[in-house]
């Protein structure tokens, strides 16, 4: 997520967005158990190890809770390194949104790392850092909420030394999507049954007029500033598709990288009931951005997010307590070297 993780502007900043929420950042640590695994697969494609040579200069960019930095220092194994070598070892984290960077310095605070990252407010389109700066720039679920995706690929390469190498997570499915398409229809599909019957509330009136689902492209292509796929086009004017691999690595080439590879991972995260709806309750805010004012009231006063947090109660209770199970994850992970 996201990631859901990072933070950059939507195609409209005055709309509503994860990451403004101030209890994101608290959120967003029950999916760390995900987003991390992919963060460590995403850092050993890039080579990132003990026996990685210094000096290191780490950017991560959209930088969310910091699960990059606490892995890339990890893998560097600095804790080991001689005390004379380790100032050689730098990591900058940058973020956009208030309440991640609040929740990022209140984790250096309180974890003890051998590196103490640099925590920098910065749009990951256009960062206004020096060029040629860092060995190693981390993008992680990123590029693909901001507008303008290619802008933060060369961005990134604007930025990275000789030699240096960038890398990116980006999904190509999320596992929230199928329970929350399920959630919508079955409240919808309840409440114009009650209504029909004469009986409905004014409640049921509103969920009856809870709109469909976007596809999960249509999504991704909104939070990159596509309004409407049917007339959008790229710079070499085919449909943009930044949930597909191959488009992925496409651009990540036209931006100027070599040596690009690509791996798509699948995951499974497994969550109580409770766990699952707070990560979906900002998601619901963010449907409304393309909601009609008539279709919004659904969200007014929590309508909307309390019959959703029954739903996954009730989920959960007819799986016998069980855990809700998201198999659906599914993610690119996505390097390259400039020359």
């Amino acid at each position: 997520m996201a990631s859901a993780t990072s933070a950059c502007p939507s195609n409209t900043d005055s709309k509503k967005l994860l990451w403004d929420d101030e209890t994101f950042a608290s959120r967003y640590r029950t999916a760390e158990g995900l987003t991390g695994d992919y963060a460590l697969d995403l850092l050993k494609q890039m080579g990132v190890s003990a026996t990685t040579p210094a000096p290191v200069k780490h950017l991560d960019l959209a930088c969310g809770t910091g699960v990059v930095a606490k892995h890339a220092i990890s893998l560097l194994e600095v804790a080991n390194k001689p005390a004379s070598s380790k100032d050689q070892y730098n990591f900058t984290a940058a973020d956009l949104a208030p309440a991640m960077l609040d929740a990022l310095r209140s984790r250096f605070e309180s974890e003890s790392w051998s590196i103490r990252p640099e925590v920098i407010k910065a749009d990951m389109r256009d960062t206004n850092l020096p060029a040629d700066n860092f060995t190693h720039i981390t993008c992680s679920f990123g590029p693909c909420n901001a507008p303008n995706p290619l802008a933060t690929l060369r961005e990134s390469y604007r930025l990275l030394t000789s030699g240096g190498v960038a890398g990116w997570t980006a999904w190509t499915a999320c596992g929230w999507y199928p329970d929350v398409m399920a959630a919508l229809d079955d409240i919808r599909s309840h409440a114009a049954k009650a209504s029909a019957t004469g009986k409905g509330t004014e409640d049921d009136e509103k969920l009856a007029k809870v709109p469909q689902m976007q596809s999960f492209r249509t999504m991704i292509g909104r939070f990159t500033g596509i309004e409407d796929l049917s007339v959008a086009k790229d710079e070499d004017g085919e449909m943009p598709k930044w949930e597909s691999d191959e488009y992925f690595v496409k651009q990540v080439r036209k931006a100027g990288f070599v040596d690009v590879q690509v791996n798509v991972v699948n995951k499974t995260l497994f969550l109580s009931g409770e766990d699952a709806y707070e990560i979906v309750k900002p998601i619901l805010g963010i449907l409304g951005n393309w909601w009609s004012q008539e279709e919004r009231k659904v969200l007014e006063g929590g309508l909307l997010e309390k019959k959703v947090q029954e739903w996954f109660k009730k989920k959960v209770e007819e799986n016998e307590g069980k855990k809700v199970v998201w198999d659906t994850w599914k993610a690119m992970i996505v390097t390259g070297r400039k020359e």
